[in-house]
Parts: structure tokens; sequence; C-alpha cells
């Protein structure tokens, strides 16, 4: 498979993902190699793609549409099919014990961390943070937060809300 440089690729565990942003269209080649092309699908009004993550069923890929703007897509890797999306923009994102959990922030420029079903993209739960959120930690039934500041929190997995 040739390169083109104004194409974006990401090399999955079975399969590479090529994001081109002139056409706003994303395509799925299966394999290492990519060389049988699975499904072609037109993400409008995305201009970026800036991290894709998966498990055995999906792909989880997070868009830019501005500064402040994007999607967060769950994507069949079969078909391509849209199961759900959250509106907002995306950053620090990941799997773990069978829910996604990543920062998201709204069109208010709010910061969240949410946990999210992966079956319909329902949050489980929110929880406010800074923005200058560095990281967070997941230890025994918690998510430590850590902050540039230097501040640090810790929530609990099961209910989002602070925990000793």
């Amino acid at each position: 498979m040739s390169r083109n440089p104004n194409v974006h690729y990401f090399n999955m565990e079975h399969a590479i993902l090529c994001f081109d942003p002139g056409s706003s269209t994303l395509l799925c080649r299966s394999g290492r190699a990519g060389k049988k092309k699975l499904w072609i699908k037109k993400l409008n009004g995305l201009m970026e793609i800036f991290a894709i993550i998966e498990d055995n069923k999906r792909f989880y890929i997070a868009c830019d549409s501005g500064d402040i703007n994007g999607q967060f897509i769950a994507m069949q890797k079969d078909t391509g099919i849209t199961d759900w999306f959250i509106p907002g923009k995306s950053f620090l994102h990941l799997l773990y014990k069978d829910f996604l959990y990543l920062i998201f922030s709204d069109e208010s420029g709010q910061y969240y961390l949410l946990k999210v079903n992966l079956k319909d993209g329902k949050s489980v739960w929110y929880h406010p943070v800074d923005r200058d959120l560095n990281e967070y930690v997941f230890v025994d039934n918690k998510v430590k937060l850590n902050y540039l500041s230097g501040k640090s929190e810790a929530i609990s997995i099961r209910t989002g809300k602070p925990a000793r």
C-alpha cells in the first residue's frame, strides 16, 4: 500500500485506518499490511482524528472539528457503522474493566472525567475536573486525578464521587 502524505494512518491490531482530512473520509483496510479495503465512511465536518483505541468489537475515535469542538465515535470494526457518538472534545481516553473513561470538554469549555458504557455510549457518571489535569491513575477501586498545580484527588470508580 503506497502512502499519501496528506492522509493520516493509524496502525491498529488487525487493520489500518486511513483518514483523509481533505475529503473527511475514513478508510479501513484489513491486516497489518492493509491490502484489502473493508469499508470507507464519510465523517462530515471533522477536520482531524487525533487518536483511536480499540477493543474486539469497535474502534473508538477521537475527532476534532475545531479548538473546542469534536466528537468521540464508537464504530463497528467490521462494517464501519457508527454505534454511538458523544459530541464534544475528548482527551486522555482509555478502556478499563469494560468501560470507557475519558476526559471530555463540552461546548462551554468545562472539563469532565466520564465513565461511559461501551454498549450504548451513555454516561455512567461524570466528575468535573480542572483544566490542568495531567493524568488519571486507577488504584484499587478509585481513580486518582493528578493536576499540574500539584493538586490531587481520588474518586470512586463505581460512583464518580470523592473517595478516601
